[in-house]
């Protein structure tokens, strides 16, 4: 029995020693072998949110164009807001909002930082949304409210929201929906226009993803977390709100985070209740 659990220990143990490399390899060889391209444009995600263009913020934008703003006119609102802060200012905060964000998802598990050595520094030299995404989805066991934050920015992560569905757990899906509807509307009120010319963007761009499948994806993501809600596994929600991604690219990795930060007990209990 004790050379049995050695063994799979062991073979554990080796598993996770050769992810390790793996990622430092990946990471070695994106910047010093291919050249990984975002070092010449550093952060230029990050100042696509912040100077996104408040008269028409989705004129000049594609999916798959470097520095589009690609987010709900909600998303747009408040990062207009945002704009105001100096340059400066909002890189320092931005990439501290990453990092911060990036050490509390992994903490449980900080090996998972040298398996996404490469998606996390990427993430972080573009300024991306991804650690951001993953932490409302984490804390969205507890907060349901928080999913307006993947609803209205990446959008089809929101396959998550299964999780309550399935658990028949109506009262948290209809506060996820209620306030990102709410949010929704408001923002209609104010930029009605925005909201055609944003579901023209996203709608017409489809085909810049077709080679990622994305329809399977959505569809295997789904079947995941219908699983992971029937068997208590609430690290199939960032698994599968990581395959629903409309695009996946090194940086989207970064959403993996969330299957470790599940291992906080807080997070558990608010994801299984008296099952933790």
């Amino acid at each position: 029995m004790l050379l049995g659990q050695w063994r799979t220990r062991g073979t554990r143990d080796a598993v996770i020693g050769g992810l390790a490399i793996a990622g430092i390899a990946w990471f070695v060889t994106a910047y010093f072998v291919w050249g990984e391209a975002a070092v010449k444009t550093p952060f230029v995600d990050g100042l696509a949110y912040w100077g996104v263009d408040t008269v028409d913020p989705y004129g000049a934008a594609s999916v798959g164009r470097t520095g589009s703003f690609l987010y709900s006119p909600v998303a747009a609102l408040v990062f207009g807001v945002v704009g105001n802060l100096p340059q400066p200012v909002f890189v320092a905060l931005w990439a501290a909002t990453i990092v911060g964000l990036a050490a509390w998802l992994g903490r449980p598990w900080p090996r998972i930082w040298l398996i996404l050595l490469f998606p996390l520094s990427r993430e972080l030299l573009i300024g991306q949304f991804n650690v951001v995404v993953t932490a409302a989805i984490v804390l969205g066991f507890g907060r349901p409210w928080l999913w307006a934050i993947p609803l209205l920015t990446k959008v089809t992560p929101g396959v998550g929201l299964l999780w309550f569905a399935v658990r028949r757990e109506w009262r948290s899906l209809a506060i996820a929906l209620g306030v990102t509807a709410a949010l929704a509307a408001a923002s209609f009120a104010l930029r009605p226009e925005w909201w055609s010319d944003w579901i023209g963007l996203i709608s017409r761009d489809q085909d810049n993803a077709a080679h990622q499948l994305p329809w399977l994806r959505y569809a295997i993501a789904a079947v995941i977390v219908a699983w992971g809600a029937r068997t208590d596994r609430p690290w199939t929600i960032p698994l599968g709100a990581f395959l629903a991604l409309p695009v996946i690219y090194p940086d989207s990795f970064t959403f993996l985070l969330g299957c470790v930060a599940v291992r906080y007990a807080s997070v558990r209990r608010a994801a299984l209740g008296a099952t933790a």
